[in-house]
C-alpha cells in the first residue's frame, strides 16, 4: 500500500501550533528573548564593519566575551553591559516593558539616565531595542 505524500510542515506553522500550550509558550518566551537580543547584537556589530575584537576592545571587554553572548553562552547581559554596546554602536538603548497577553497598562514615559522606559500596551512580554543616537 502506497502512502499519500505529505508535504512537510513549515516551521512556522508548527511552531504557531505549539504556542497553544501554555507551558510551551512560556519555555518559548523565556528563551526567545537571549536569541533575539544575540542576533540584535551580531547584525549590529556586522552591519558597523566591527570584528568581535573591534568591539570588545569599544566595550572594555575581551574579544571572547563577545563571541559568548553572540553564541548564547553567557545571556545574563547587565544594563550597563548593554549601555556600553549601545555606545559602541553609536546607538541609544531603549528598554520597553510591556504587559503579559491580557494584561494593559497606560501609556507612560520616564526617563532613566541614558535609557527610556516605556510601558505600554503591547502582546510580548519585554524586548530591548537599539536606535539611532538622534
Amino acid at each position: 500500500m502506497k502512502r499519500k505524500y505529505e508535504p512537510p510542515r513549515r516551521f512556522s506553522d508548527r511552531l504557531k501550533e505549539e504556542l497553544k500550550d501554555n507551558e510551551f509558550r512560556q519555555a518559548f518566551e523565556e528563551a526567545d528573548f537571549p536569541v533575539r537580543l544575540a542576533i540584535v547584537i551580531s547584525k549590529l556589530r556586522e552591519k558597523k564593519g566591527l570584528s568581535q575584537e573591534e568591539l570588545a576592545q569599544k566595550v572594555g571587554t575581551k574579544q571572547q566575551v563577545i563571541s559568548r553572548i553572540e553564541q548564547l553562552q553567557q545571556t545574563n547581559l547587565t544594563l550597563a553591559m548593554l549601555q556600553k554596546l549601545a555606545a559602541a554602536f553609536q546607538m541609544r538603548l531603549i528598554v520597553d516593558f510591556q504587559p503579559a497577553r491580557g494584561e494593559t497598562f497606560v501609556k507612560k514615559k520616564s526617563k532613566i539616565s541614558n535609557s527610556e522606559l516605556v510601558l505600554n500596551e503591547a502582546k510580548s512580554l519585554a524586548c530591548v531595542r537599539v536606535d539611532k543616537e538622534r
